[in-house]
């Protein structure tokens, strides 16, 4: 179980504990931040035991890969952030899986 906190802006925030999401961000003009705080108990919902990891891809509103992100909880902390923001972002649905 991943617990992730997106926060796309000031207004808008999701918060869920989950293995796998996709998240879509409708996103109408301008700057666009996107923050991935995630937090990981260490324990899954079969509850096994397992190494915390978080693998996420940003597509823009055309599908083209803009950033890829990888994180392996190698020192144990159970805790990652990730931010990116982009000044001029395209108008549309950008797709967070």
């Amino acid at each position: 179980m991943l617990l992730l906190t997106m926060m796309v802006s000031a207004s808008d925030s999701i918060s869920c504990e989950l293995e796998a999401a996709v998240f879509y961000i409708d996103h109408p003009n301008g700057s666009l931040k996107v923050s991935l705080p995630a937090s990981y108990p260490g324990m899954n919902f079969a509850k096994s035991q397992v190494t915390s990891a978080l693998l996420a891809t940003l597509y823009d509103p055309d599908g083209h890969l803009v950033r890829d992100f990888y994180w392996y909880d190698t020192e144990n902390t159970k805790q990652y952030d990730f931010e990116y923001e982009m000044p001029s972002a395209q108008t549309g649905f950008w797709e967070l899986p």
